[in-house]
């Protein structure tokens, strides 16, 4: 009894498959005998199924062979993953399929639906066993669906679809939020989102934003903004926002822009008006500007013109003498620039061709 009167029964009928279709694997071997075998009811001895497993159940030699030999391909262990999944999700569908006249295609339909086409796991179908797989997303509606995979042979013959698995689409987390911006206060930021694309079947209870570094963190009811207190003015911050439905919390959206907290209002001032633009432009351009501005220091129509054009380039306004070396101030703040470009507004009368020759090496170019 057991595996030593099953085993030659087996064998033998594999040997009969593989004289119907020489090329069969044995992956096609074993998916058309337990494809087509009786399934064995578990029984409850200590040394039968529970601790043994009871297989496919019975083979049956004929039944194998004669679904081999068509008139269609015989498809088998067709299976789901995940096998529970939320709403609208992406699952792969695989299944094998064999054929002795080599299978053309396979295609997969949930619930009855369209068909959509499956792919050979060895990249092209022909073989007389093929794995096949493919994405599809998962119905909206809660419950237990079914996946039927159908396939086409090379004689153009198609099964009958009612190889099947069951998919449980079943309320999940919700999926991440989207569009997450902040904008910084005095010791605080404020930070908004829009709604994940999945709220996972259960309806959103809520949503907690944490702040990089330090992990301060605010949390919402439902409404699609809040306000991070106790940070650290001068540090700068990016935000992540959850979701959270009654299955559980998920996954973390896509870091917020950088935001600096600070104090509302702030002087920037230096110990003349070359370091006063200095320090504005120390406190507001990162290194690296398109361009800085050099306007005439001791009048202001110039700097006034040049300071629309100074913010469409996102660069800033510096200030020179007519004549004489670069003032300190603004030497060391282009130096820390490395502007791609400089652009000196107005003609010799106010910044010399020397002054203007003094600005070249601080320009990096592209």
């Amino acid at each position: 009894s057991g595996t030593s009167m099953a085993t030659p029964h087996v064998a033998l009928s594999a040997a009969l498959l593989t004289s119907v279709a020489p090329a069969l694997t044995p992956a096609g071997i074993e998916t058309v005998l337990a494809g087509t075998s009786t399934p064995v009811a578990s029984d409850a001895s200590a040394t039968g199924c529970p601790l043994l497993g009871c297989g496919a159940g019975v083979v049956h030699a004929s039944r194998a062979v004669a679904a081999l030999a068509g008139p269609a391909p015989f498809v088998g262990f067709v299976a789901v993953t995940p096998s529970s999944a939320g709403p609208s999700s992406s699952v792969t569908i695989s299944a094998e399929v064999v054929s002795a006249a080599g299978v053309a295609s396979a295609m997969a339909s949930v619930d009855g639906g369209s068909w959509v086409a499956l792919s050979a796991s060895d990249g092209g179908f022909g073989g007389t066993s093929e794995a096949v797989t493919g994405t599809v997303s998962a119905p909206s509606a809660l419950g237990n669906h079914t996946v039927c995979v159908r396939a086409t042979d090379g004689q153009g013959d198609t099964s009958d679809g009612s190889a099947c698995a069951t998919l449980i689409v079943d309320s999940t987390p919700p999926g991440a939020p989207t569009a997450v911006t902040a904008a910084a206060g005095n010791a605080q930021a404020s930070a908004s989102w829009s709604a994940p694309s999945s709220d996972g079947g259960s309806p959103i209870t809520g949503y907690a934003a944490t702040a990089s570094p330090g992990g301060a963190t605010c949390a919402t009811g439902g409404t699609l903004s809040c306000t991070v207190t106790g940070l650290t003015n001068g540090t700068p911050y990016t935000f992540t926002v959850r979701a959270t439905n009654a299955v559980g919390t998920g996954p973390a959206s896509a870091p917020s822009n950088s935001v600096k907290p600070g104090p509302l209002v702030v002087r920037y001032a230096g110990a003349d008006r070359f370091a006063t633009a200095a320090a504005i432009s120390a406190n507001t351009f990162s290194p690296g500007v398109p361009a800085a501005y050099i306007a005439y220091a001791f009048n202001f129509p110039d700097a006034l013109a040049g300071a629309a054009a100074a913010g469409t380039l996102q660069g800033p306004v510096l200030l020179a003498a007519t004549t004489g070396a670069l003032n300190p101030a603004t030497a060391a703040e282009l130096t820390r620039l490395k502007p791609v470009r400089i652009i000196v507004l107005g003609g010799t009368g106010v910044i010399s061709d020397a002054v203007h020759a003094a600005l070249v090496p601080y320009a990096k170019g592209p």
